[in-house]
């Protein structure tokens, strides 16, 4: 393998790497919105019952 091929594989192996762990943080931000959603759903709800 060249020195040129060994470049590019060894960018394409560290992108593929910081891609894959970082797959657990965008879902954490996707679940954190699901979250914040059902939390306000509720206090929304809990407000127009006391009303």
């Amino acid at each position: 393998m060249s020195h040129h091929n060994s470049k590019r594989s060894a960018k394409a192996n560290a992108s593929l790497q910081e891609t894959v762990t970082s797959i657990p943080l965008i879902k954490s931000f996707a679940t954190e919105q699901r979250a914040i959603g059902g939390l306000v759903e509720q206090l929304r709800k809990k407000y127009n019952s006391d009303l």
